[in-house]
């Protein structure tokens, strides 16, 4: 039958379609949800597996363009399957329905597992379907889905996959899953189900460490949640909770960077095993404090029972009580050394391997219920309308990263869990999600990347513009003249560009003037400790999305494909990451603030202009304790504080004695706005380490005047005028305000009331850092703050 009436522009000629099943002209329904597929009664697994394979554009096309052949040829079980898909996909893309009856392609692929009937495994399903095709075409199924993993141990053959299993016993991430996976262990009964190679060697009972030799483009993973019940021959469904990140770097699995992970996984091994030990403790001292609990309700109750003891009731509570806080003591104490280690685990991982082999997670197919039994959905992510999208049978409907988590990383007390993985190859991407490269400019990219100077997520692209710009070129005269795919050249700088960063990190120490925080937002996060995934990588992807990228030579399909990359970060980010995450800029937005008010009053000091250099002094000690009192309690918040007190200590007793030597009817205004409520402020928010000669020099102040408003007081020729007396009652109001102060013991300190404000114009790291080394410099040749 001739092709008539279908579209040129995606279905093959040669394409056959039966009459009864005619597909009509491309429609124009502005409704962008994907089409959803009828539940035909516990078909929910076929659906899921279909809607995962037809979101992945490249393999649709694939499977649209292979020949189907003719009705009076031989059909096999493997053409029926290619021919049931051809049919299926073409429904879906082009029917103006949006729910699609797919009972003829369930006839001829479902009953490949189970004869199509009940409820079945849905990545087992995938599986099988993968494997049929591969049959008719293996090009397309090993070009897209067959990876290999290679023991270091020279006897043993690579193992191939298609899918990747990973077994959840407990609760973990799945980053730490894979390299479980690959760790030497005990040969497994069942080698196909834990991916253990062929070895020829039977010498030895264990294998050697095993690396990726080559992870697919379309990386499935199958994550088996089947564990031995109380009945040894019957399986059932844990309910551990597994994380995974939207994007993971698989470099450190890979057998090109053997030598270099070897080295790393030492240090990781040792610091896993101190941290695994932590664990066991606080899971130990934690049932300690369930006993503990118990006891004492054991004790309420004979006493209850028992009216009179020989036992001393209120001692044991008081013992109790003590241990009991020992305890949580000892638990918060494991729980810190536990974050530590996590954090030195995060750091090393970071910071030694790279990240040019990203993955970007595409779909999730989740599972609810039992073992034999149950429901499943799946979460895809749409390339071209950069949402994520939750599809469940003919329900559709759009979803965050937040809905995701939810119900995908399981949990005790949650009944579904993610049942598989896709993850693509993010270098890939423009080719296999059929993604157009984008050089138009909108208004709104305007807007956001270059204009909206009010946001602080995307001010400090700004900043970093030149160093951006010359992490691009970097990465572009490194891989020579070849031209390279957008997504490569943008992981391969953003991996040059981290490298620098924990180079500028791990030198700048803050002693000489050298400020490294000052240079890149992404240095101020890992000076403070902060993960580098998502926190680091994200606003490393703001800079390179900078809409003064797109101007610039050689960088602008960098940019094209780092902002659509930070879409789908965003886009997988849940809600209270986006919130730390915007704290952390409003942080480092406050940091560069107490810089520049530092240097601006230093200099108002060279000057002499003392009135103006106290405003500055004193702000900068209130951004400084708002940041060091904030929950984000990174290690390298602020400025030294000791820099900030000594300027406020010099600019607030130079013009003191300034306005002292004045006659005190002209200056009074002065000395009230700005002299005494910066002794208050300087007093009320001063670090711990200062307070001490904070209240010290500014009751020196305080005595001064004192003798000064005496001196007036006991001459009424002086202060005749009533206006006079009210000017010397406000000075002497302000100056009882400055003793209750001074005899206030450390708390809570009253609401910061300073007038006036600097507004901040970008300027870049380089240029800020430049100036503040200079700055030192002079004060410490000139001792400008003291010794």
């Amino acid at each position: 039958m001739e092709n008539q009436g279908l579209p040129t522009t995606r279905v093959p000629r040669y394409f056959s379609v039966p009459q009864c099943y005619r597909v009509p002209a491309p429609n124009n329904n502005t409704d962008s949800r994907p089409a959803g597929l009828k539940n035909l009664g516990s078909t929910c697994w076929f659906n899921v597996a279909v809607q995962v394979l037809y979101h992945i554009p490249a393999l649709r096309q694939m499977i649209l363009e292979l020949r189907v052949p003719s009705i009076s040829s031989m059909i096999t079980p493997s053409m029926e399957v290619l021919s049931g898909l051809q049919e299926l996909f073409i429904s879906i893309m082009y029917s103006e329905r949006k729910l699609i009856d797919p009972t003829r392609a369930v006839n001829s692929i479902g009953k490949l597992l189970g004869q199509g009937q009940g409820q079945q495994d849905a990545s087992e399903f995938l599986g099988i379907v993968l494997s049929r095709i591969r049959e008719i075409s293996p090009p397309i199924i090993e070009n897209l889905f067959i990876g290999s993993s290679q023991s270091m141990d020279v006897n043993c053959q690579p193992h191939e996959f298609m899918q990747y299993t990973l077994q959840v016993n407990e609760d973990t991430s799945l980053m730490d899953l894979l390299e479980l996976s690959l760790k030497p262990k005990l040969k497994s009964l069942k080698p196909e189900s834990a991916n253990i190679p062929n070895c020829n060697s039977s010498m030895s009972s264990e294998r050697s460490k095993q690396f990726f030799s080559n992870i697919p483009p379309v990386f499935l993973i199958d994550l088996s949640r089947l564990i031995s019940g109380t009945d040894p021959t019957q399986l059932i469904r844990s309910k551990h909770r597994m994380t995974f990140p939207s994007l993971i770097f698989m470099d450190r699995f890979l057998q090109d960077n053997y030598k270099h992970a070897s080295k790393v996984e030492r240090i990781i091994e040792s610091m896993w095993s101190s941290k695994k030990e932590i664990e066991h403790s606080i899971s130990s001292m934690t049932m300690l404090q369930q006993k503990n609990t118990e006891l004492q309700n054991l004790y309420k109750d004979y006493q209850n029972i028992v009216e009179q003891s020989l036992v001393n009731f209120d001692l044991l509570r008081s013992l109790h009580l003590t241990w009991e806080t020992e305890i949580q003591l000892k638990i918060c104490e494991y729980r810190k050394q536990s974050n530590q280690l996590k954090q030195q685990l995060d750091h090393v991982r970071s910071r030694e391997l790279q990240i040019c082999r990203p993955y970007q997670l595409h779909a999730v197919i989740v599972h609810t219920g039992k073992s034999d039994s149950g429901h499943y959905w799946v979460y895809i992510w749409d390339s071209q309308q950069k949402h994520w999208y939750h599809i469940d049978d003919n329900f559709t409907r759009q979803v965050t990263w937040d809905t995701i988590v939810s119900f995908s990383f399981g949990g005790a007390n949650q009944e579904s869990s993610a049942h598989s993985l896709v993850y693509i190859d993010a270098p890939k991407t423009y080719s296999l999600l059929d993604i157009k490269e984008e050089y138009d400019i909108s208004p709104t990219d305007v807007l956001r990347y270059l204009k909206d100077h009010t946001d602080v997520r995307t001010r400090h692209s700004a900043y970093g513009k030149s160093q951006t710009i010359a992490a691009v070129h970097a990465a572009i005269t490194a891989h020579g003249q070849k031209p390279m795919e957008p997504f490569a050249l943008l992981f391969r700088a953003l991996d040059g560009e981290r490298q620098r960063l924990f180079a500028v990190c791990q030198e700048s120490t803050g002693q000489n003037g050298e400020e490294g925080r000052l240079l890149h937002f992404g240095v101020y996060l890992l000076a403070n400790q902060v993960e580098f995934e998502p926190f680091v990588y994200w606003s490393l992807l703001q800079h390179f999305s900078s809409f003064a990228l797109l101007v610039e030579e050689g960088s602008s399909r960098c940019c094209t494909a780092a902002r659509r990359t930070l879409a789908f970060v965003e886009c997988s980010t849940t809600q209270e990451q986006k919130k730390i995450f915007i704290q952390w800029n409003t942080a480092y937005y406050q940091f560069r603030l107490i810089i520049r008010h530092v240097m601006n009053g230093i200099t108002q000091v060279f000057s002499r202009s003392f009135s103006a250099a106290v405003p500055l002094a004193v702000k900068s000690l209130y951004l400084h304790h708002c940041l060091m009192n904030s929950s984000l309690g990174g290690p390298a918040m602020s400025v030294n504080p000791g820099i900030i007190h000594a300027l406020i200590e010099k600019s607030v007793t130079a013009l003191s004695e300034e306005l002292l030597e004045s006659d005190l009817e002209t200056v009074v205004d002065l000395a009230c706005s700005v002299l005494f409520d910066a002794v208050i402020n300087w007093c009320e928010y001063a670090d711990a380490n200062y307070l001490e000669a904070a209240r010290c020099s500014s009751r020196r102040i305080a005595e001064k005047w004192n003798r000064k408003m005496k001196h007036y007081f006991s001459h009424p020729v002086e202060c005749a005028s009533a206006s006079s007396m009210q000017t010397f009652e406000e000075v002497q109001r302000k100056l009882l305000k400055v003793e209750s102060v001074l005899n206030k013991k450390k708390g809570n300190p009253t609401p910061f009331d300073f007038k006036g404000h600097i507004p901040e114009s970008p300027e870049d790291g380089e240029k800020l850092a430049l100036k503040w080394k200079q700055m030192w410099l002079i004060c410490t040749e000139q001792r400008i703050l003291g010794p």
